[in-house]
């Protein structure tokens, strides 16, 4: 594993200025010069990944880094992936794990669109090789199909 315990020390850390055209009349002419061309540029040694962030859907350019997805009110909802099968953003998960969802849009298949809970993502219903978990008041409330309350499993 890669020491991520590096100090400013470590990096290769350069500062690029191009060439004053004439000649500076001030030294506001230089600041200006200074504050708007200097380019920092530092090259880490070792590999970053980037995240997408943030509530809004990150576009095409995006697909090809996680999403780490938040609610309109900033509380985190999960770590996202591209799904070149579904072509939808999927909620990341672990074989066997579960999730009790509140449903917030008119229908539970809608609900799990809008959620990123399709594509690997199945209703702990009994169907589908599931655990049937529609019996149990804290994990399914109100009336099937389309419940208030419901949950999935990853498969």
């Amino acid at each position: 594993m890669a020491d991520l315990t590096k100090t400013i020390d470590d990096l290769n850390l350069r500062a690029e200025l191009e060439p004053y055209e004439g000649c500076p009349a001030n030294i506001e002419d230089i600041r200006v010069w200074i504050e708007e061309g200097m380019r920092l540029r530092a090259f880490l040694p070792v590999p970053v990944v980037p995240f997408n962030t943030g509530f809004t859907e990150p576009g095409p350019e995006g697909r090809t880094s996680p999403w780490l997805r938040y609610d309109e009110e900033a509380r985190p909802m999960g770590i996202y992936a591209w799904s070149i099968i579904s072509l939808a953003w999927v909620r990341t998960g672990v074989v066997g794990e579960m999730l009790t969802v509140l449903r917030t849009e008119g229908t539970v298949e809608k609900d799990r669109d809008v959620k990123g809970l399709l594509g690997g993502w199945e209703l702990a219903d009994g169907t589908l090789g599931t655990p049937d978990h529609t019996t149990y008041p804290s994990d399914f409330d109100g009336s099937a199909p389309d419940w208030d309350l419901y949950t999935v499993i990853r498969i």
